[in-house]
């Protein structure tokens, strides 16, 4: 569990600021500029990711998951990310997913569940070169966002015109 904290200007491969395999819960806490090569620049969620009143912004994501990738694999099973009064703003992924990217790791992955649930939350700003400005859904059908009187407005997906992106 993490209170009342910031968590800025690391770097991974996946989850910049954040990897998360456990059971985790973030309250009135911020993850502002982290990096990741690969996926989760803030956040790489493997099992149960919980964020309450928080903020994750100005994250980079080299491949997917700007702010957060929630990827349930390999051991781990299923992941589920919960965002409650939460904000998810200003980041940027190469590739798909600039706010979050759910269920992206879709190579032999097609047996795992990702779920996002909003509860009054916003993702806006947010950037992805290929598909899903704000929200990246993976495609194996076991991928679900729920929303509920949430916002998401503002983001960019195909942010570098090549044709590669919608959402």
């Amino acid at each position: 569990e993490v209170r009342n904290s910031v968590i800025a200007n690391n770097s991974a491969g996946r989850g910049g600021g954040i990897l998360s395999q456990g059971w985790t819960t973030l309250s009135a806490s911020q993850v502002i500029s982290n990096t990741a090569s690969e996926a989760g620049g803030g956040i790489y969620n493997q099992d149960y990711l919980q964020l309450e009143t928080s903020t994750v912004r100005n994250n980079l994501a080299g491949d997917y998951g700007g702010g957060i990738a929630n990827d349930g694999q390999g051991v781990y099973g299923d992941a589920t990310l919960m965002l409650a009064d939460s904000t998810i703003s200003g980041n940027v992924s190469h590739g798909r997913g600039g706010g979050i990217a759910n269920g992206a790791a879709e190579a032999g992955g097609d047996y795992v569940q990702t779920f996002v649930v909003l509860d009054n939350s916003t993702i806006s700003g947010n950037t992805a070169n290929g598909s899903g400005g704000g929200i990246y859904t993976g495609q194996t059908g076991r991928a679900q966002v729920y929303l509920n009187n949430g916002a998401i407005t503002a983001n960019v997906a195909d942010a570098d015109g090549d044709s590669q992106g919608d959402g």
